[in-house]
């Protein structure tokens, strides 16, 4: 099976034990297209799990602007490889959006969440949710309000491990 992970923090590609890892820290949707397309140049991975956006929420006003750039470029992606599984990996929670303040931000997220929800339930994907992770819960976020502690690591993981067990296991 070859699997492509896209996450905010790291990419990472596995092609029959061949893995491919890149770091890009504070990644933003706007790198998505380039970054797919060069880690699916040479293979169609059976599964892409994307995970990015949530650094998107504060730097775009309207977040509308984001979220119909997110919706192309999936559906860009999902027409390039019909046969491949997508799963959108909806955004974090986080305390402290940068500029914006908590509750703005979590709309923002709820908001984008279920517009890109729609759109792979209409094109056959799946969403992996993180339900678990509540933005008000300080023990899931270091002091900065953004990053994952242990804690909400531990849960962002098992949340990615379960679903992964669940889509293989079908």
């Amino acid at each position: 099976m070859r699997i492509l992970i896209h996450v905010h923090v790291s990419l990472l590609s596995s092609y029959n034990g061949n893995d491919k890892k890149n770091g890009i820290r504070g990644m933003k949707w706007h790198s998505f297209m380039e970054t797919f397309n060069s880690l699916t140049s040479d293979a169609s991975p059976d599964l892409v799990i994307i995970h990015l956006g949530s650094n998107d929420i504060s730097f775009n006003n309207p977040h509308l602007l984001i979220l119909n750039k997110m919706k192309s470029d999936i559906f860009l992606g999902m027409e390039k490889f019909q046969y491949t599984v997508f799963i959108f990996s909806e955004l974090l929670s986080r305390r402290f959006w940068g500029r914006i303040e908590g509750w703005e931000g979590e709309r923002k997220k709820l908001e984008i969440d279920k517009e890109i929800r729609i759109l792979m339930r209409k094109r056959g994907g799946k969403v992996l949710n993180h339900q678990n992770i509540k933005w008000r819960d300080k023990s899931f976020f270091r002091g900065d309000g953004v990053h994952l502690t242990d804690k909400g690591n531990d849960i962002f993981i098992d949340d990615l491990l379960n679903f992964l067990k669940m889509i293989c296991s079908t």
